[in-house]
């Protein structure tokens, strides 16, 4: 992915793990600001809470991921 990101052709949407997302997150590699429009535009309330604690970044109310399926 660095080399992706080192390019400047960053895909708008991947499927990764939740360790992925998170590493990602932390080197400002994923758009906080459009997972969360995605997450409220879902609805908070149709994804478990385990699985958007396992993405949660380290500001509370942020997730480094959208879950899919867990």
């Amino acid at each position: 992915m660095q080399v992706v990101v080192s390019a400047g052709n960053v895909p708008p949407l991947v499927e990764l793990g939740a360790e992925n997302a998170i590493n990602f997150g932390s080197e400002g590699i994923i758009d906080l600001d459009m997972t969360l429009e995605l997450i409220n535009e879902i609805g908070i309330n149709n994804f478990y809470k385990g699985a958007l604690e396992l993405v949660e970044a380290s500001q509370k109310g942020t997730y480094y991921a959208v879950p899919f399926h867990g």
